[in-house]
């Protein structure tokens, strides 16, 4: 790889640092809420799912396995870490209800 190469590879990621989140947030005006609603189930499901993935791999090793108690303590952690995040995205799902409804009531206004 050549030095050209690199300052090209540097480029692209700092066009899309810089220009991505501002093309999401302007395509994110554009969209319905409803759109959103499909993303922020699947990342609730995500964790949920990701939380159980823990838990059920802790109870195994804790329960046949006798293997190091640190480990079976980083999945007891992951599990209430991705249990948390879910209720975080659940919060956010409804302030998202939210801000569509009054979305809405601001257009009708204006």
């Amino acid at each position: 790889m050549g030095l050209g190469t690199c300052h090209a590879a540097d480029a692209r990621l700092v066009l899309q640092v810089v220009f991505l989140p501002w093309l999401a947030a302007d395509m994110a005006r554009e969209l319905p809420a409803e759109a959103y609603m499909r993303w922020v189930d699947g990342i609730i499901i995500s964790f949920l799912s990701g939380s159980g993935v823990c838990l059920a791999t802790a109870s195994h090793n804790a329960s046949t396995v006798s293997g190091p108690p640190f480990w079976i303590l980083l999945l007891y952690i992951g599990a209430i870490a991705g249990g948390g995040l879910a209720l975080l995205m659940v919060v956010m799902r409804r302030l998202l209800v939210q801000a569509s409804t009054l979305r809405g009531e601001l257009d009708v206004v204006i």
